[in-house]
């Protein structure tokens, strides 16, 4: 997004819509995250009292992550529905730049273990079968956590 220049702002505010493209999220090349659009956004700007601007809408772009269950990749929307950021104007203030706050809202959405389903079951701990697709051969393992708990004696 260019940058808001305030001498054009309309006094009543203005709706700025658009895309940016997925580079200016900088994502490092990873195999696990990958941006699959442009950033997109739907912003409502206006100056407040003069020397603040308010900035209201939405951002957000499509992500294509990998499932922390089962390895497999799926995409999501990620963003803010309710973005909202405020900017101190000084008097040699002539633009504000939101795109690095747009990024950051962006990122700060990304899910820390990201699962493709919330039904999602994830790997076979012994043999890695996708357990989605079904059983697997495994024999399930016995529960020792709890042995030592039940080798007492509480008479």
């Amino acid at each position: 997004m260019e940058a808001i220049l305030l001498a054009r702002l309309d006094e009543e505010g203005e709706q700025f819509t658009g895309e940016d493209p997925a580079e200016v999220l900088e994502l490092e090349p990873d195999e696990a995250v990958v941006s699959v659009g442009p950033l997109e956004y739907d912003l409502t700007v206006r100056q407040v009292i003069g020397d603040e601007l308010l900035v209201q809408g939405r951002v957000g772009c499509e992500v294509a992550f990998r499932c922390s269950r089962c390895a497999q990749e799926f995409s999501r929307r990620v963003g803010e529905t309710h973005y909202m950021r405020s900017y101190e104007l000084r008097d040699e203030t002539e633009s504000v730049d939101l795109t690095p706050d747009m990024r950051e809202a962006t990122l700060l959405a990304f899910p820390a273990y990201p699962v493709c389903t919330s039904a999602c079951v994830g790997l076979c701990p012994t043999c890695g079968k996708d357990l989605n697709a079904g059983p697997c051969e495994c024999k399930p393992a016995e529960e020792s956590r709890w042995g030592g708990l039940d080798a007492l004696k509480l008479d």
